[in-house]
Parts: C-alpha cells; sequence; structure tokens
C-alpha cells in the first residue's frame, strides 16, 4: 500500500469528481485504482483508473514531471488501443491522473497460462504495433513496453498498451534525475545499453523481446542481476525459437532483435502490417491425413 488508507481509501473523492472504488495495481510510483467519474449524469456515469502518486514521492520533481509527462503524451494520443486521457492535477495531498478504464490482463498472465495461440499472438502483437505506430507519429516513444504493459480482453479481443509513466516526446529527458536509464533491463534495446536515446526502433526491440517471450514461453536474454542481462543484450547472439513456432513468425521476431536498429523493421507501421498479414497463417499447417488403403485384389 502507498499510503494510510486514511489518506487514500475506497469512497474518497479527488477533486470533487473522481470517486475511488478499488486498488486494482501497484508499482514504484504508486497505485492505480478503478473508480467513478461523477462529473457525468448518474445514468452515464463512466468507469475510470486512476494512477495517484505515493505521497511520499511528492517532494521529488523528478515523479511529479514523470506523472504530468505522462498525462500530456496521453491527452495527444487518440487511438482504440491506448487508454484515453481523461484529467491530471491533484486534490489535497494527491496527485492523480485519470484516463479510461481498460477491461482485461496482462499479456504475460494469459501466456504464462498457455491460452495465446500462435494466431493470437499474431494479432495482440499487430495492436500493440499499430498503437505505437499512432505515438511514434506523434512524437511519443513509450520506453517499457513489456507483457506486463499491455492488457488483453480475450472475450472482446481489446488489446491495451499501458502505462506511459516513462514515456517521452520531444524535448523531454531520456535519464532520471541520477543518469540512470530508463526501462526494463530484460526489454532494453542494446543502444540503450551503450547510452544511445530512445526511439521508435527501441521500442520496436522491446516488441520483439516480448513477441519471444509469448511465443517461446521465455526471454531470449537471462541473468543473475539487471546488468547482466542488459549486457547479453549487447554481446549474446540472438537465441533460435523453439521449432514449433511458425517460420513466418520466427523470422519476424528475429528481425525485431537485431542488434543494429537499421536491420529492424522500418516502422511500427510496417510491423503491424507483418503481424497482423500472419494473424491467419500462424498456426504451423496440420499434416494431410493419410490415403486410405488400397482395396485388396480379388
Amino acid at each position: 500500500m502507498i499510503a494510510s488508507r486514511t489518506l487514500i481509501h475506497p469512497g474518497r473523492i479527488l477533486a470533487g469528481r473522481f470517486r475511488l472504488d478499488s486498488p486494482i495495481a501497484s508499482g514504484g510510483m504508486g497505485e492505480v485504482w478503478r473508480g467513478i467519474d461523477l462529473d457525468e449524469p448518474d445514468r452515464e456515469r463512466r468507469t475510470v483508473a486512476i494512477k495517484i502518486l505515493r505521497p511520499d514521492l511528492r517532494c521529488e520533481t523528478v515523479f511529479l514531471r514523470r506523472l504530468a509527462a505522462e498525462a500530456t503524451h496521453l491527452a495527444a494520443l487518440d487511438h482504440p488501443s491506448i487508454a484515453r486521457f481523461v484529467a491530471h492535477g491533484h486534490s489535497g495531498n494527491v496527485d492523480y491522473l485519470a484516463m479510461q478504464f481498460v477491461p482485461g490482463v496482462p499479456l504475460h498472465t494469459l501466456s504464462e497460462a498457455g491460452l495465446v495461440s500462435f494466431p493470437d499472438a499474431a494479432r495482440i502483437l499487430g495492436k500493440v504495433a499499430d498503437a505505437l505506430a499512432h505515438a511514434h507519429d506523434r512524437g511519443v516513444v513509450h520506453r517499457d513496453v513489456k507483457p506486463a504493459n499491455i492488457l488483453v480482453d480475450a472475450p472482446s479481443g481489446g488489446v491495451w498498451v499501458t502505462d506511459f509513466g516513462i514515456s517521452f516526446g520531444s524535448g523531454s529527458s531520456d535519464l532520471t534525475k541520477v543518469g540512470r536509464v530508463m526501462g526494463t533491463a530484460e526489454y532494453l534495446a542494446p543502444e540503450r545499453v551503450k547510452g544511445a536515446a530512445s526511439s521508435p526502433a527501441t521500442d520496436l526491440y522491446a516488441l520483439g523481446v516480448t513477441a519471444f517471450e509469448v511465443v517461446a514461453g521465455y526471454r531470449p536474454y537471462d541473468g543473475p542481476n539487471p546488468l547482466a542481462i542488459a549486457m547479453k543484450h549487447v554481446s549474446d547472439p540472438i537465441p533460435r525459437l523453439p521449432a514449433r513456432v511458425p517460420p513466418a513468425l520466427a523470422r519476424v521476431i528475429t528481425r525485431l532483435l537485431a542488434k543494429d536498429p537499421a536491420a529492424r523493421p522500418a516502422s511500427a507501421a510496417a510491423l503491424a502490417a507483418e503481424f497482423f498479414a500472419l494473424d491467419t497463417v500462424a498456426h504451423p499447417t496440420p499434416p494431410e491425413p493419410p490415403a486410405p488403403p488400397a482395396p485388396a485384389a480379388l
């Protein structure tokens, strides 16, 4: 929990508008709550997701700026696979970001349970790439693409890229206050490890690691600590995917993991088209049934 429930608790109303109902996720910066937007008429009130900054981080300018940057970037985006911006501000001692509530579970939860077929993976990854293309076209790089930041609602087929908390746009800083590279080591592009700036190509690399993990059941690089893992992205060869992965899908994922950014797909839009083209062909073709035996000679 991020704070005493005397401060953050079900039923609290932020800015006279957002009623907190229940916590749904937590992380290093704070919690995400499910809530209701009271600005709407009773019968039309919408459910929202409200990200709340940990109170002890309010004195850290970098975190306040990060929350504000996420709000700015979300407000500039309008895509069916990105939760829509609703409001950003502070209420008493609480800094918050309200956005569209989207159903679904993290992609890694589905893949670990064996619930993502190869066609499902191609469709999901295509929608993620399409959302990233929309963001990239507007100067926004996500910087933390990974299965935990992709929500999937199997019944509706909905897919959403979430947590633009360390995203950046034109003029944004690419480092934390202490100069640490932003991102998650398991999904960090080689050029980022070597100190280069984030770019659309680094998002594509992270999506490649995500794709590898979803179809193989494990990440391409692992190690005893984040630094060791990050260095493997730089120096280790790209692992081969299991033979059960359809060759066409494996080729796309392998290109995404190229050490040279120029060898990856040209854009997220081009990548989305490639994944969508695999939607119906990603299952291995079953063998033809054996021919019936010839009738016995009379």
